[in-house]
């Protein structure tokens, strides 16, 4: 029943968006210009105003992509009013900046037909379709609370079940289902799987109607539309008989898969060539948030690559002509990226050539706690290392890491094979996730941090991933090295 629900929502909400993104366009150009004006030509030929189109064809599926990768469209979201009204906000901003990376790179400027005028972009009208399309997309979530909210208080559409179970597990079971009614479940009683729980008791307010033994004969008897098995003592080999018998009976029957207790982890449920599998995953699952991610580590980092060439060109020179004779500009790391992968990381060269040879002779002297080697005086940099390690420039090459896939934008640092080995079990959860050139502990104090508030730091970024968090933290690594405290 939930799921039925949650799909239709879903699919009506995406489809009813995009009209009303389509809609918001000429809303807005009607308030900007007027009805019946000269701009209205525009609208029966849109190739006459070519700087119109990336606005009308490219921003509703924009935004409604990015509104769906903030979980605009979740259910449950319909009735969290103020994170309804970020995300709506957050997948508008994402949206525009997608938009304006597609017109750098695939858009050429544009000449009024009537005029002969260069026509720019209008960033009122931008912002003006944006704003008509989030309030008419917040407008459109209105209604369909009101409307569930009318459903639900007079009970239509909810399913009769019966939950099966005993113990610890029935109780956290039944408080879900209580706390969500949203979900659309009626409990028409509890079936005991065990002589602990008898006929005679309650629990949290249901009665137990029946015994395991007696589920066939209950549904014979009363209108049920779905049976919800919830293991606890019993072994899973005694549920086989009654799940056949629901099966047989044409009775929709649900497992509870939650065996033990979780902490961390997420879970998916697939299936293998019809093989019912439940996936634990400490780690977001590869959704449209990820693969927005990976676009835009690519896009980004390719945009940049062109950018700052002028720039890496500078510093190459200046590491060739101020370093020892013959050292290579670009320095090459063996690191550690996701799930113990090893990949070959590219810096600019800050230090002499033998200084991976001198790291154990000088590790007594090290300012750092744990595995890593960081000296703040470490006679081994260069004078323009130092330079480039002040502003974070030698970290520069890694935007090709990041734009053949090693690593991305943002994620935990890449550790090095020896630091790994020495890593916790707990600790290597931090490689769960691909690599990233600035993360948490960049913006907390850089190489200040003591190896335990790093760890901290990566499995805090790890458990509250998001792809608004990344924007957050890329602003603040940029202010982070501009000021350049706490980098050597």
């Amino acid at each position: 029943m939930l799921r039925e629900t949650r799909y239709l929502y879903q699919r009506l909400s995406v489809t009813t968006d995009l009209a009303l993104c389509v809609a918001a366009f000429f809303v807005a150009l009607w308030i900007r210009n007027g009805p019946l004006t000269e701009m209205t030509r525009g609208w029966i030929a849109p190739s006459s105003l070519p700087y119109l189109w990336p606005l009308l064809y490219l921003f509703p599926p924009l935004a409604v992509l990015f509104w769906f990768a903030n979980d605009v469209y979740r259910l449950e979201r319909v009735f969290q009013r103020r994170a309804l009204v970020w995300s709506l906000g957050i997948g508008l901003i994402e949206a525009v900046g997608a938009l304006i990376l597609l017109r750098f790179f695939f858009s050429r400027a544009s000449t009024d037909p009537y005029t002969g005028a260069v026509i720019r972009d209008s960033r009122g009208q931008i912002l003006l379709v944006c704003l008509v399309a989030g309030a008419l997309a917040w407008a459109r979530a209105e209604l369909a609370r009101v409307w569930l909210t009318w459903r639900r208080r007079r009970g239509l559409a909810a399913a009769n079940v019966l939950i099966v179970g005993s113990g610890e597990n029935l109780r956290s079971f039944l408080d879900a289902v209580m706390a969500h009614p949203l979900w659309g479940f009626r409990i028409e009683g509890l079936v005991s799987d065990h002589p602990s729980l008898s006929k005679a008791e309650r629990v949290l307010g249901h009665p137990v109607v029946a015994t395991a033994d007696e589920l066939g004969a209950y549904i014979e008897l009363r209108p049920v539309d779905e049976v919800i098995f919830v293991p606890g003592r019993t072994p899973l080999d005694k549920l086989a008989p009654l799940l056949r018998e629901c099966e047989t009976m044409g009775v929709r029957t649900r497992l509870s898969l939650n065996f033990f207790s979780r902490q961390i982890h997420r879970t998916e449920l697939d299936s293998f060539d019809q093989i019912p599998v439940i996936t634990y995953n400490t780690i977001p699952e590869m959704n449209m948030r990820l693969l927005a991610k990976s676009v835009a580590d690519r896009l980004v980092s390719a945009l940049a690559l062109v950018i700052l060439s002028p720039l890496m060109t500078v510093i190459a020179l200046a590491i060739r002509r101020g370093g020892p004779a013959g050292a290579p500009v670009f320095f090459r790391q063996r690191r550690v990226g996701r799930n113990g992968r090893l990949f070959t990381l590219y810096k600019f060269r800050s230090m002499v050539p033998d200084a991976e040879r001198r790291v154990e002779e000088l590790r007594a002297h090290s300012d750092v706690d744990g595995p890593r080697f960081k000296m703040r005086d470490d006679p081994r940099v260069t004078p323009v290392g130092r330079w480039l390690r002040r502003w974070s420039l030698d970290e520069l090459p890694q935007l090709w890491n990041v734009l053949k896939g090693d690593m991305s934008l943002i994620g935990p640092r890449p550790p090095l094979p020896e630091e790994v080995a020495q890593y916790t079990r707990a600790q290597r959860r931090r490689l769960s996730m691909k690599p990233g050139m600035t993360c948490l502990w960049a913006v907390r104090g850089r190489d200040q941090l003591d190896w335990e508030e790093w760890m901290r730091a990566d499995l805090e970024y790890i458990d509250t991933w998001s792809l608004w968090l990344d924007v957050r933290i890329a602003l603040r690594t940029i202010w982070a090295v501009l000021r350049g405290k706490n980098a050597y």
